[in-house]
C-alpha cells in the first residue's frame, strides 16, 4: 500500500499535520530530487495570521479580539479548520467584509514576522528548517 492509499484507507482520524506529511512524503518519494521539499500548507495562508492576534490591530480593534478567541481554542494554528465554512480566511471574511487577502493579509504576515509564525505553527517550522538544512548544489 502506498502512502495515498494509506491516507484514502484510514481509518482512524488523522490530524492535518499527519495527512499533510503523508502527502509531502508521497510527493517527495514521487518527484525524487534532493532538493524538491514539499511543503503542504494545512488549510491556507490565513492560518498563518492567528500566530499574533495583536498584529490584528492596525486592521481593526475588535478583530484582534475576534482572532485571539479562535487562536485560544488550538494548540496550534495549522489546526485551526473545523470544515469548509470554518477555514481560517471563512472566519475572517464572515466577521470582517472587507479584509482582502492580497492587501491586508501580508500588512498583517509583516507585523507578525517569521520569526513568531515558526514559533506558533510547527509544520511551517519544520519545511523551512528543511529548506535551510539544504546543502548547496554543486
Amino acid at each position: 500500500m502506498d502512502k495515498i492509499d494509506k491516507l484514502k484507507g484510514s481509518k482512524t482520524k488523522l490530524t492535518p499535520k499527519e495527512k499533510a506529511g503523508i502527502l509531502e512524503d508521497a510527493t517527495a518519494e514521487k518527484i525524487a530530487q534532493e532538493h524538491f521539499i514539499p511543503h503542504i500548507q494545512m488549510h491556507e495562508f490565513e492560518t498563518l495570521l492567528y500566530s499574533e492576534p495583536s498584529a490584528w490591530s492596525e486592521f481593526s480593534t475588535s478583530a484582534v479580539n475576534f482572532i485571539q478567541g479562535i487562536a485560544d481554542k488550538y494548540p496550534d494554528p495549522e489546526e485551526i479548520n473545523d470544515g469548509e465554512e470554518t477555514s481560517p480566511s471563512k472566519r475572517i471574511i464572515g466577521k470582517f467584509r472587507t479584509y482582502s487577502k492580497r492587501l491586508n493579509g501580508i500588512q498583517i504576515a509583516n507585523q507578525i514576522g517569521l520569526l513568531t509564525m515558526r514559533k506558533k505553527c510547527s509544520h511551517f517550522d519544520e519545511w523551512l528548517t528543511k529548506l535551510e538544512d539544504l546543502k548547496p548544489l554543486s
